[in-house]
C-alpha cells in the first residue's frame, strides 16, 4: 500500500506532472516512445530528467542513475502500433534499472489507449532473484488478467 501512495505522490508533483503532460501530448498519433526519470536531490527537492524520445520504434532509454539527484522512478509511453499495456521488455528493463539503483522502485507506462500502469518493487531480494532466473533471451508472457508472468 505504501508504494501505491508513493506512486501517486510522485506523479502529482509539479515537475513530474509537467513532464507527463509533455509526453502525453500527441501520444495517440506519435509512433515514438518517450521517457523520463524522476526523483529527489540532496535537499529533498523533486527533480526530473529531460524527455528522451526513441525514433527506432522500439524502446526509449531508462535513466536509472543521475549525478544530480537520486532517481526513484521512470515513466515511459507506449505508442500506437505496439502493445498498449506494459510489455515483458518493460518489466525486464525496470528490473535491470532497479538492479543498477535499488532506489529505482517505480516504473510507469502511459499508454496511447488512455490507460496508465505502474509497477513497484517492494521486495528487493526476490526482484534480484527473479532477474537472475530470467535470462534476457527468454520470452516472458505476462497474463494481465490473472497477474502473473511465465517463461516460454
Amino acid at each position: 500500500m505504501e508504494n501505491n501512495i508513493k506512486a501517486k505522490e510522485f506523479l502529482s508533483k509539479t515537475k513530474a506532472n509537467d513532464r507527463i503532460v509533455e509526453v502525453k501530448t500527441g501520444i495517440a498519433t506519435n509512433v515514438n516512445e518517450k521517457s523520463f526519470s524522476l526523483g529527489i536531490d540532496v535537499n529533498g527537492i523533486e527533480q526530473v530528467t529531460p524527455i528522451f524520445e526513441d525514433f527506432s520504434g522500439t524502446q526509449t532509454n531508462i535513466v536509472a542513475k543521475s549525478s544530480y539527484f537520486t532517481v526513484k522512478a521512470g515513466v515511459h509511453t507506449h505508442s500506437p502500433g505496439g502493445a498498449a499495456p506494459p510489455s515483458a521488455t518493460d518489466i525486464y528493463s525496470f528490473m535491470k534499472a532497479n538492479d543498477t539503483n535499488s532506489e529505482f522502485t517505480l516504473y510507469y507506462t502511459i499508454s496511447y489507449d488512455g490507460n496508465d500502469y505502474v509497477y513497484s518493487i517492494i521486495d528487493q531480494i526476490n526482484s534480484k532473484v527473479l532477474l537472475l532466473l530470467i535470462p534476457k533471451m527468454n520470452i516472458l508472457i505476462i497474463n494481465m488478467e490473472v497477474g502473473y508472468m511465465e517463461m516460454l
